[in-house]
């Protein structure tokens, strides 16, 4: 092209008899040209790629094509691959056409192109020119006629035109190729939609817009269903951010230029991806974008693809025909196939982790799923990886937006808890029912007539200090999920509706891990709905509904503990599938709760009696934690063995705080020891 574009440039010299030139470039000219060593390939360009490699010859053909055998345009494009070459070329275009041009144009093209006739009366080829050419060269303006617009010399086309294959090296920081799998994924858990949405596309007609939206959350596999579409249309993509193209509320022409070229050359479609779920305000600030997008998509005879949070629609608002589908929640089947595909890419066996725990007790996507594996494969050593995984899945899941809920780690098991047969049973029931859930929900086919309403909402109530709390670490540490604490004086909003808007993004957050959400001291939201005497009384009965509802639907494990059971509206009960009463600890249940704290570590005792202290005061398991605890550092600091004195200095110190004074007599058999405590 370059060798065509100096022979033009040659022949248009030696028709306005400039020899002085041909002087001093003989270089790169040639007096001896004739117009018919120009006028074969003229007529018949397939000669111009006769000695080139095949894929020159594609890149040449192909730039023929996209110029619709625009003889000004062809012109144009030798000319600028000679000035690539050879940057002398604009030093004779200067000699030639004067000294205030900038570089090549249209207008210069055409003249070159038609060097007995009059380019002004070529108008009409000169303008079908430009338009072909600003698509795939950039210009820079000049005065005020497109066709003396400077065209900016650039790699890309010249790499394109000699056979390289690499993306625009702009477009290579942002973006990527995709290319249609050889062969479709056997573990596609979209299929039906995705087959549905094939079918859409092939049967409208193929001059008219096809717009793919593929929506949902990040990591959830949008870009997999687009691949498996393209893939099975044989259509290769180009993938671009769309903050590359959407910046600052403005569209970014100059971006688009370069991305349109990248689409015609290589005969690409768009894929337009954004990484998050845009909040309302948002969605409409970018609706002109994909207006605009669209206008400039039209006249390419491929599909656009879109992925987008599940919150941007776009049918509504686009000329285009809109196909696609917001990505589904996994089932846990499921779920298990996106677990077993990826530990087959790197080489697991498929009993190195629990998968089928993992899939019943987390939502993770397809992507966190990988990175998971991935991980995992990586840190683990393989006899640990089982018990370890839960950590990893965690890590991963915690992305530092937890403002209102805090998480709380613990190594408490059943065993740990004094409580009866009845509250353990109750527990162990409650744990079966996250893990017998793919049997139930999928195996027996239960998952259709149970719709809503899966989740685990359970009542923890009775007295402060009765082991509400280490009810709910001993289920975290059974089921092996995070337990967060609910800040509820965080959550709590005077302003209407901001309490309902909080709880919402804590469910929201909460949703893909399973994580158990612990909301203590919750008498005042689950109290008796009142009259409603004033305009607030209205919205604090409904901020209580709100809750109880999102409770059901969220699929984990929701705890609420109360101190005041009777308080609690009946209406409300029906909403929790499991109530556990724990009830102040009876002689037995006191004197192991005593005796695991007593006989703890390497703790230097004296004779202690259990027994007595367990038949004598009437604690609950959080008062006999502050007893041993304080006697604990009295031992250290008298320097001596843990000894009854130090326990009844502790006992009358923990009544005191409760606003009880003990006499000597309640003391029983220990009163001798009345006068040293100085009660």
């Amino acid at each position: 092209m370059a060798a065509l574009g100096a022979f033009k440039l040659s022949w248009y010299i030696r028709q306005h008899n400039m020899k002085g030139i041909f002087e001093k470039y003989s270089f790169l000219l040639t007096e001896d040209v004739t117009e018919e060593d120009i006028l074969p390939y003229q007529e018949k360009p397939e000669q111009l790629s006769g000695d080139c490699s095949i894929e020159q010859q594609t890149g040449y053909w192909k730039i023929y094509k996209l110029c619709h055998h625009n003889k000004v345009a062809m012109t144009a494009l030798q000319l600028y691959t000679l000035c690539y070459m050879e940057m002398s070329t604009l030093q004779i275009l200067r000699c030639v056409f004067g000294e205030s041009i900038q570089g090549l144009t249209v207008e210069i093209a055409a003249r070159i192109t038609y060097v007995q006739d009059d380019y002004l009366d070529l108008y009409d080829e000169m303008e079908e020119a430009y338009e072909c050419l600003k698509q795939i060269v950039s210009m820079i303006e000049q005065g005020n006629s497109q066709f003396r617009n400077v065209f900016v010399i650039e790699d890309r086309l010249i790499a394109f035109l000699s056979g390289q294959k690499r993306m625009d090296c702009k477009l290579a920081r942002v973006g990527c190729y995709m290319e249609p799998a050889d062969t479709i994924s056997n573990v596609c858990i979209m299929e039906k939609q995705i087959q549905q949405t094939c079918m859409q596309i092939r049967l409208t007609e193929t001059n008219s817009l096809r717009i793919v939206q593929i929506g949902g959350k990040r990591e959830s596999g949008r870009r997999f269903a687009v691949r498996q579409i393209a893939s099975r249309l044989r259509i290769p993509l180009l993938l671009i951010p769309l903050d590359y193209l959407f910046t600052d509320r403005e569209f970014q022409q100059e971006r688009w230029g370069r991305v349109l070229r990248e689409l015609l050359l290589t005969d690409r479609a768009l894929c337009v991806y954004d990484e998050e779920d845009c909040k309302k305000e948002e969605v409409m600030r970018l609706l002109p974008f994909y207006r605009e997008l669209e206008k400039r998509y039209a006249n390419l005879d491929r599909p656009l693809f879109c992925t987008t949070g599940s919150s941007v629609k776009l049918i509504p608002f686009l000329e285009g025909a809109v196909f696609g589908f917001d990505i589904p929640k996994y089932s846990i089947r499921q779920s298990i196939c996106l677990w077993e595909q990826a530990m087959k890419e790197y080489g697991m066996e498929e009993d190195e982790l629990p998968i089928s725990m993992l899939a019943g007790k987390l939502q993770l996507t397809a992507g966190q799923i990988r990175r998971v594996v991935r991980k995992a494969f990586q840190e683990i050593d393989k006899e640990k990886r089982s018990q370890d995984i839960y950590r990893i899945c965690y890590k991963i899941l915690d992305d530092g937006k937890y403002d209102n809920i805090k998480r709380i780690t613990t190594n408490y098991t059943l065993d740990d808890m004094k409580i009866g047969a009845i509250q353990k049973k109750t527990l162990i029931e409650i744990c079966n029912q996250m893990i017998y859930r793919l049997k139930v929900l999928d195996e027996w086919k239960m998952r259709e007539k149970y719709v809503y309403g899966r989740g685990l909402t359970v009542l923890f109530y009775g007295l402060p200090g009765t082991g509400k709390t280490m009810g709910a670490h001993v289920l975290s540490s059974m089921l092996g999920l995070e337990l967060y604490k609910v800040d509820l004086s965080q959550i709590a909003d005077k302003y209407i509706g901001e309490t309902e808007k909080r709880l919402e993004q804590v469910f929201q957050r909460a949703e893909n891990s399973n994580m158990i959400l612990f909301f203590d001291e919750a008498d005042a939201l689950l109290g008796k709905r009142g009259e409603v005497k004033e305009g607030r009384d209205k919205y604090a009965n409904a901020e209580v509904s709100y809750l109880l509802q999102r409770m059901e639907e969220y699929d984990g494990i929701v705890i609420m503990a109360t101190n005041l059971a009777a308080n609690i509206d009946k209406a409300f009960m029906r909403r929790f599938r499991f109530a556990v009463q724990f009830p102040m600890p009876d002689v037995i249940a006191r004197k192991e709760i005593w005796e695991s704290l007593l006989y703890a570590g390497e703790v230097p005792r004296d004779s202690l009696d259990v027994d007595y202290l367990a038949e004598q005061f009437e604690f609950s398991g959080a008062n006999i934690k502050n007893v041993v605890w304080n006697a604990l550092f009295r031992a250290a600091s008298d320097g001596i063995p843990l000894n009854m004195k130090h326990m009844l200095v502790s006992v009358d110190e923990e009544q005191r705080k409760n606003g009880k004074i003990w006499s000597p007599e309640d003391f029983g058999k220990y009163y001798y020891l009345i006068d040293e405590i100085n009660l």
